[in-house]
């Protein structure tokens, strides 16, 4: 859910009706602007597999496949906690940083003060393509 203070930057502008569900699900109407559309179908499973057509790589994809470790682990050293915590140092480029310590709440909404910038994944990101 869009929260106060939670919000994506154009062009992924969180819009009433746009949220993730859990487990993080993606629902039709919810969307993460080009090049990160969220589309019908792709969403992350009960293990946390990225559906076919999710993309996320150098303009932002994760290719077809790729799938959430027990752990939660994407790429090297990212990790989802428990709680869905996002580690430290896990960013987003200048275009889409996430903060430290970002957390995504039961229905796998983005807490408070979770900003996005303007640009793509970082290099340490981009590893999981």
């Amino acid at each position: 859910n869009c929260q106060p203070g939670n919000y994506m930057g154009a062009p992924r502008n969180c819009q009433p009706g746009n949220y993730m569900g859990a487990p993080r699900n993606c629902q039709p109407g919810n969307y993460m602007g080009a090049p990160r559309n969220c589309q019908p179908g792709n969403y992350m499973g009960a293990q946390g597999t990225v559906s076919r057509g999710t993309t996320w790589g150098p303009q932002g994809t994760v290719s077809r496949g790729t799938t959430w470790g027990p752990q939660g682990t994407v790429s090297q050293g990212t990790t989802w906690g428990p709680q869905g915590t996002v580690s430290q140092g896990t960013t987003w480029g200048p275009q889409g940083t996430v903060s430290q310590g970002t957390t995504w709440g039961p229905q796998g909404t983005v807490s408070q003060g979770t900003t996005w910038g303007p640009k793509e994944l970082s290099a340490r990101e981009m590893s999981l393509k």
